[in-house]
C-alpha cells in the first residue's frame, strides 16, 4: 500500500458516485424507485463530494499558510450534511410544497458561513500586520489633452487600443 494517493482516491470516489448517482436516476423510472427511499442517491452525493475533497485538496487548505483550514472542513462537513439530508429526502416526494426545511437549519448554516466570513475578516487584519498604514500626500496632476475632429470625418480612431 506504499501506492496509495489520496488524490487517485478521491477520483475513484468520485467515479463511484457519479456511477451511483446515475444508478439511482435509472431507478428511479422502474418499478423499483421507491426501494432505496434516496438513499443511494444521497450516499452517492456524499461518496462525489468526499471525492473532490480528496482530490483538489487545495479547496480546504489555507491560502496564506497552506495548511488545512479547520473552518474550511467544518463548513464544508456542514454543507455537505444539509445537501445529504435533504438530497434523501427531495429524491423521494412528488410534489415541490411538500418539501419541508426546519428553520432552525438556518441558523446552523448561517452559525456556518457566518464564522468562516468572519475568520477570513481576522485573517485579512493578520496579513497586513507588518506593513505601514501611514498614507503620505501626493500632488494631483491633472493633464488636459485637447481632442479636435476633423470636420466631416467624425471620431478619429487612429489610436484606439481596440483595433
Amino acid at each position: 500500500m506504499t501506492n496509495f494517493k489520496l488524490t487517485s482516491f478521491g477520483v475513484l470516489l468520485i467515479v463511484c458516485g457519479t456511477i451511483g448517482f446515475l444508478a439511482a436516476a435509472i431507478i428511479s423510472f422502474t418499478p423499483l424507485s421507491g426501494l432505496d427511499q434516496g438513499a443511494l442517491p444521497a450516499a452517492s452525493f456524499l461518496a462525489m463530494m468526499m471525492g473532490t475533497s480528496f482530490a483538489f485538496p487545495s479547496m480546504l487548505q489555507d491560502s496564506a499558510t497552506g495548511g488545512v483550514s479547520t473552518m474550511r472542513i467544518i463548513v464544508f462537513a456542514v454543507v455537505l450534511l444539509f445537501c445529504t439530508v435533504y438530497l434523501k429526502i427531495g429524491w423521494t416526494i412528488t410534489k415541490l410544497e411538500t418539501l419541508v426545511i426546519d428553520q432552525r437549519w438556518i441558523y446552523i448554516l448561517g452559525l456556518a458561513f457566518g464564522s468562516k466570513a468572519f475568520q477570513r475578516y481576522g485573517e485579512k487584519g493578520d496579513d497586513a500586520g507588518g506593513q505601514s498604514t501611514e498614507t503620505t500626500s501626493e500632488e494631483k496632476v491633472t493633464v488636459k489633452k485637447e481632442v479636435t475632429e476633423p470636420a466631416g470625418k467624425g471620431k478619429d480612431n487612429s489610436d484606439d487600443v481596440s483595433k
